[in-house]
């Protein structure tokens, strides 16, 4: 949905790694287009690859903040979803998540990159995350999800909307604009997403029995502001908004044993730009515990 989309503001692309043989930064092809990669930091045998994924319309600057830090001592590699930064666009006119999962697949193999994965996911980027995990469960050793938007927070926002009315505050009927038409027209947006559909695909991931991410650790960032507010929904509608928000970032946290969930303090929905030290630490924490386990 356009009030929570993943859009990254403007940034400089990371500073070179001091191992030059260490860093990848490849356009890819995978099957008669590119997709942009790139990797930075050492790779060690016994620690994972953390793989980032943007938010919706985010390419791999969403994470500029974050590569330059840890490169030092952690491989990372960030990636452009097809029709965003330096990636191709797709020939489709509509697609899902299912699809841009087969798309990593694909960018992975072909560039050479194996796990197991770290996977750090902001916003949309969860459900992306999500279903990559279904497939490859074997591949990921632990997820990070920054200020997510829940593949299950969609469908309930349309519940708890009022029917259109006249005179309705404009906040509302943008609001509104956002379920109905943005999440239902691929067109609209860069990767030709049906979103409605890709967000339906997660939440049948989520509703499968037992807990999707088993013992793996699950570290949900939330943003002190929240969806609501920033909307500008009046009060009463804008509680409800958060409250849906917030219990469907919990129950992403619940699909892991080992799952968690923290507020960060100042930060808006794009937490890596406003606390990038809380990204890292969360990172940090997530493979201390899987070199410890």
């Amino acid at each position: 949905m356009a009030a929570c989309g993943g859009n990254a503001p403007a940034s400089t692309a990371p500073s070179p790694s001091t191992s030059a043989s260490t860093e990848l930064v490849a356009d890819v092809d995978v099957g008669g287009r590119t997709m942009h990669l790139v990797c930075v930091g050492p790779t060690e045998p016994d620690e994972p690859t953390i793989l980032l994924e943007a938010g919706g319309g985010g390419d791999y600057l969403t994470w500029a903040e974050i590569l330059p830090v840890m490169q030092s001592t952690h491989r990372l590699c960030a990636y452009d979803r097809a029709g965003l930064g330096q990636s191709e666009p797709p020939a489709e006119a509509s697609r899902t998540a299912v699809d841009q999962v087969a798309d990593l697949r694909a960018l992975l193999d072909a560039a050479g990159v194996s796990g197991p994965f770290v996977i750090g996911a902001h916003s949309y980027g969860a459900t992306v995350a999500i279903l990559f995990t279904q497939a490859y469960r074997d591949e990921v050793v632990g997820l990070l999800f920054v200020d997510p938007e829940s593949p299950r927070a969609s469908a309930r926002f349309r519940d708890a909307l009022p029917a259109p009315a006249g005179g309705e505050p404009a906040s509302v009927t943008a609001f509104r604009d956002g379920l109905e038409t943005f999440e239902t027209d691929p067109s609209l947006n860069p990767e030709h997403v049906h979103l409605r559909t890709s967000f339906s695909q997660a939440a049948a991931a989520l509703d499968a029995p037992g807990p999707l991410f088993g013992d793996r650790p699950a570290v949900v960032l939330r943003a002190e502001t929240t969806p609501g507010s920033r909307a500008g929904l009046p009060a009463d509608l804008a509680t409800t908004i958060d409250e849906i928000w917030a219990a469907a970032q919990h129950e992403l946290a619940d699909e892991s044993t080992a799952g968690s969930i923290e507020t960060v303090s100042g930060a808006g929905h794009e937490i890596q730009f406003d606390r990038p030290q809380a990204v890292i630490d969360a990172l940090e924490r997530i493979l201390d515990g899987l070199a410890t386990s």
